[in-house]
């Protein structure tokens, strides 16, 4: 679907996504003219950006496939750098949440690297004017929601986490996208 008139109305553009499996969970993200659509590849079970470039509506080429280790049923989400690098989190078969970086340029996957153990993510999101991104999740507990900063390209800041019951949240509503967000300078959940 496409909208040229800021949402108003809305066109499609095609079938231009072949599935191959069960892509249970996407992370989207912008870079330049270039929507990334991050899922999990039904085939394979790994990671694999899908590639939509917004000036010619038409799917480019995929990435390369990524890790291999990812929760089938678990949120995924993603941010793009301004220097073109794509932030990815996700949760392993073990419930811990995991972070790695996908270079377009060189269509290669960096290792992944250990979040936070027994914890789901939430949302990812960035600052509009650094490389400065938020990563959101639930401890496995249920007792908490924590948050990591995450830098370009896979930097991470101290964890902070907030008692928060799970039971505080309908059964599932921590997973909407656009929970977290940021308001000027405020980061709000």
């Amino acid at each position: 679907m496409k909208s040229t008139d800021g949402g108003f109305t809305w066109a499609r553009v095609g079938n231009v996504f072949h599935s191959t499996g069960h892509e249970s969970t996407i992370g989207l993200t912008v870079a330049g003219t270039t929507i990334r659509i991050l899922v999990e590849d039904g085939a394979s079970g790994q990671l694999v950006i899908w590639n939509w470039d917004t000036v010619t509506d038409a799917l480019l080429a995929n990435s390369a496939l990524g890790p291999t280790n990812l929760s089938p049923t678990a949120p995924l989400s993603c941010v793009a750098y301004s220097g073109g690098t794509v932030l990815c989190v996700y949760s392993d078969p073990g419930g811990d949440l995991q972070a790695v970086v996908y270079t377009p340029g060189s269509d290669s996957w960096g290792a992944p690297s250990l979040v936070f153990a027994a914890s789901t993510v939430v949302g990812l999101i960035k600052e509009s004017s650094t490389d400065r991104s938020y990563c959101f999740f639930m401890l496995a507990s249920g007792a908490a929601l924590g948050c990591i900063t995450i830098t370009d390209p896979l930097t991470m800041g101290s964890v902070q986490v907030v008692d928060i019951p799970w039971s505080q949240f309908d059964y599932g509503e921590a997973y909407r996208p656009g929970l977290p967000c940021i308001n000027g300078a405020d980061t709000e959940i």
